[in-house]
């Protein structure tokens, strides 16, 4: 029995590619279909928020919810909680977030002197972050090369 060098050769070749394009479409969906969560302390001079957050990331669509306790050395403890829905892509190597519905938040969240993003808050506000993949359960998101916040990944 002969074989076809040539036609061997074609298919190997068209295999190979094959191969790499469905590698490259699971890397990009990896990176477009996560979840992942965190908790975070943010304080100043006045006080303390301490949050739990969660990321759902799902095509060009995603979802982030936080609950949390914000403490004042003056006042009680206050309940947090906060959801919105947003847009995202991946643009020159950067995360751009955008909320596509005004944030549903508890009115302590109005009271909070901290440095929160306006993305947190309002519709149509984005922000752009750099999102590292540090291993296979875990991210880094940086703002301006700065880290924002670590995030575990949930699914």
């Amino acid at each position: 029995m002969k074989i076809n060098v040539s036609k061997a050769l074609w298919g190997v070749a068209a295999l190979l590619g094959a191969i790499t394009g469905f590698l490259a479409l699971e890397a990009h969906y990896q990176q477009t279909h996560f979840s992942c969560q965190n908790k975070i302390t943010v304080f100043n001079q006045n006080g303390a928020l301490v949050s739990d957050n969660a990321f759902e990331f799902e095509g060009q669509l995603g979802k982030y919810s936080a609950t949390g306790k914000f403490s004042r050395r003056d006042r009680d403890e206050q309940t947090v909680n906060n959801t919105f829905g947003f847009y995202f892509w991946n643009v020159d190597k950067k995360l751009v977030i955008v909320a596509n519905e005004e944030s549903h938040h508890s009115p302590a969240y109005d009271r909070i002197p901290l440095f929160l993003p306006d993305v947190i808050f309002h519709r149509d506000m984005a922000i752009a972050l750099t999102l590292i993949k540090i291993n296979p359960e875990a991210y880094l998101f940086l703002r301006n090369d700065a880290p924002v916040f670590f995030c575990k990944k949930t699914g």
